[in-house]
């Protein structure tokens, strides 16, 4: 069992499913750093060379889609987190930490 792992799920499910919006009204993508996140907790070993994990990274997604779905379009897109997800780190962190409280 690895409650992380369940926990980084949950939320990258959500936040695909339901994403944020922008001022203007337009959905906004799913963060890198929730993708890299989601690996990370589930145990998944990053790339040797630079420490990211490769279903992260920009071509992977526009060839394979979002986690490798094999489903690529317009909608598998990965956000830069310095641009629409420091806003809500916070929000983020208070999410995994009750996720963590509640255990299995």
């Amino acid at each position: 069992q690895n409650p992380g792992c369940i926990g980084a799920l949950r939320n990258v499910l959500c936040w695909q499913n339901f994403p944020k919006c922008s001022d203007q009204d337009v959905s906004l993508p799913l963060c890198g750093s929730s993708c890299e996140y989601f690996y990370t907790e589930c145990r998944y070993l990053p790339s040797e060379g630079d420490g990211h994990h490769d279903p992260c990274r920009s071509a992977s997604v526009e060839a394979n889609g979002l986690f490798g779905t094999g489903a690529p379009g317009p909608d598998q897109r990965l956000g830069n987190a310095s641009v629409v997800c420091e806003s809500t780190e916070a929000q983020v962190d208070a999410i995994d930490d009750a996720a963590a409280a509640r255990g299995p």
